[in-house]
């Protein structure tokens, strides 16, 4: 009887540390899945300011090309932006949830690519193409 309740007793300790074991794997594969999450909020984060950063200094470069005396140089520098902007939405299009935030961020730059190459001079005015971009952005990000 005594070896029984030894045996028993044994096997009983023996279940708790393997059940502990378990408990401490779950739970450092929970802490690894929010770290990531996290490490991904953090990324799209920068990644979309980045993305207005870009958009602002193409619509500052079609400003100053708009104006500008001299059209073949600050082409050359809106083309340059623009090609710095575009690489940021492919970027986009790899972290993003969806397609979306990278398509809004496209119609805005392909507003002033449009004026570009139709060598309309007429300063372009895509506010409500920035506006919902911001929103595509927000709500990749989970806010509203």
């Amino acid at each position: 009887m005594a070896i029984a309740a030894d045996v028993a007793s044994g096997l009983f300790a023996l279940g708790g540390v393997a059940l502990a074991g378990v408990w401490a794997e779950i739970r450092a594969g929970r802490e690894a899945r929010v770290q990531r999450s996290s490490e991904l909020v953090s990324l799209k984060r920068d990644l979309y300011t980045e993305a207005i950063v870009r958009v602002e200094s193409v619509a500052r470069s079609v400003a100053l090309w708009a104006t500008a005396v001299e059209a073949d140089v600050s082409r050359q520098s809106v083309w340059a932006a623009l090609t710095s902007a575009y690489e940021t939405s492919a970027k986009i299009r790899i972290v993003a949830d969806t397609q979306r935030p990278a398509d809004a961020m496209d119609r805005v730059l392909s507003t002033y690519r449009t004026a570009l190459e139709s060598n309309d001079r007429r300063l372009p005015q895509p506010r409500e193409e920035r506006e919902a971009m911001i929103r595509e952005f927000r709500k990749d990000l989970g806010s509203p």
